[in-house]
């Protein structure tokens, strides 16, 4: 933005004579303002949308939109077609190029800075980004190319793009398109790698010199993934994927990566139409050659058929260790606070039993490490630098309070042995209270003295 010049004194309520210096100082600041390159720039940040960009001045900063007007600024969102400016919270205009023609998609980039002058009418970007309409394909080419065009003609071959489909004319009149493997032709690009199209390797990528190289074929029946060279096929039916197959034993059937590194999610499994909410319909099934080991219900039961519940205790892996002191009164105090209910999103389902985070039976009064939270999330529609719209999982700002059972259940177990302990203390004095008892009866009896 423009440099906003401040003065070191001002002259209102001052009363004669007025200090020649206090002028020096003024004009020193003027001067100052005149040698600083940042007084004559003019640099904005987009505060708009996806082609209907805004721009607004900083605060003591004006400026009158007139004809030669120029500003440059820092795009946020990419264009995806023809697209407006307002400055200052005036009126949208149009953006066109110095021919005169309105915008087409990346024209502008997202974190672009671009130059800007008004004529008068219309604001006409002087440095737009230019998508690539034509040109050659090197042979070697190791860079990469992005087709943005209905038809495009590189040395005699012709790419046309539509919905669905890609269609290669090569120069001898054949075509491939959409999928159908009609050519005996193969298409490379330098010793990267190269389309081979015939029935007997049908859709695999090959290499210049004839070997088959990694990525995601079809080869006919199945979708195959090659990765260092071992091939796994993707089984499809008009159901889903029905099976993954790796062709070499041991090996992993799949394996699904997240490389986010502030917010990563895994796996999310949705019943988008449903909420069955038994132990009928499952989220999830594992089974071998003879029989299912496990399920995840609809309901949220884990059912699995050795009843076995593990977590890793290597004392490898653990420090800081030492016995658990008393747990005998909190298991006390807690059991007052188990509770029965209903879930709200099943009011007429069974009675359920068990400890209440939050409210009035709060457990974390007594014990709060058996309570914990979990970040609540929804989901929100956005447009990715390209303008195609995308889902991401975002939080909302509140949290869910859960009970950690199994932390419960050692404290549970801690207090019975405490108990066991307590009792068989209880036992031993008894017996030494019976066996004195026995004695004094003895000597009594001995001296035939007959206590009433």
């Amino acid at each position: 933005m423009a440099y906003k010049i401040s003065y070191t004194h001002t002259f209102g309520g001052l009363s004669s004579p007025v200090p020649l210096s206090y002028l020096d100082a003024n004009y020193t600041d003027v001067l100052n303002a005149m040698a600083s390159l940042n007084t004559y720039g003019n640099y904005l940040v987009d505060g708009g949308a996806v082609n209907t960009y805004a721009v607004t001045l900083d605060t003591g900063t004006t400026a009158t939109l007139t004809a030669g007007l120029p500003f440059q600024i820092k795009i946020a969102n990419s264009n995806t077609g023809a697209s407006t400016l307002a400055f200052n919270g005036g009126a949208a205009k149009s953006i066109k190029t110095q021919a005169g023609a309105a915008l087409i998609a990346n024209q502008l980039l997202s974190g672009g800075v671009y130059l800007f002058q008004y004529d008068g009418t219309n604001y006409q970007v002087l440095n737009p980004s230019a998508p690539i309409t034509s040109g050659r394909i090197p042979y070697a080419s190791t860079g990469g190319l992005i087709i943005d065009s209905a038809a495009m003609t590189f040395n005699g071959t012709t790419f046309n793009l539509g919905p669905n489909k890609f269609t290669v004319d090569v120069t001898n009149g054949n075509t491939h398109a959409y999928g159908t493997l009609t050519v005996d032709q193969t298409v490379s690009c330098g010793d990267a790698f190269g389309y081979y199209l015939t029935q007997s390797n049908a859709g695999y990528w090959f290499n210049s010199i004839g070997v088959r190289q990694d990525g995601i074929f079809f080869d006919g029946s199945n979708v195959v993934i090659r990765t260092n060279n071992i091939d796994t096929a993707l089984t499809l039916s008009s159901a889903g994927l029905v099976s993954m197959a790796p062709t070499i034993n041991n090996n992993i059937c799949a394996l699904i990566r997240n490389s986010g590194v502030t917010t990563p999610y895994g796996l999310w499994l949705n019943f988008s139409a449903a909420a069955p909410n038994d132990t009928t319909r499952y989220f999830a099934k594992f089974e071998d050659s003879s029989a299912a080991r496990c399920y995840i219900f609809s309901n949220g039961n884990l059912q699995n058929t050795n009843n076995s519940y593990g977590a890793i205790s290597d004392v490898k892996l653990k420090q800081d260790i030492a016995i658990a002191g008393s747990q005998l009164n909190d298991v006390y105090e807690l059991s007052k606070l188990v509770s029965k209910f209903h879930l709200r999103s099943d009011p007429t389902g069974p009675l359920l039993l068990g400890f209440v985070a939050g409210g009035e039976n709060d457990v974390a009064e007594i014990s709060p490490g058996l309570v914990y939270e979990t970040e609540d999330t929804s989901t929100e529609e956005y447009k990715d630098n390209d303008g195609k719209a995308r889902t991401r999982i975002v939080p909302t700002g509140t949290v869910t309070k859960g009970v950690h059972y199994s932390v419960a259940y050692m404290k549970a177990f801690k207090a019975t042995g405490e108990l066991i302990g307590i009792s068989r203390n209880h036992e031993s004095r008894l017996s030494a209270a019976e066996s004195w008892q026995q004695r004094v009866e003895k000597a009594l009896a001995a001296n035939n003295i007959t206590v009433q």
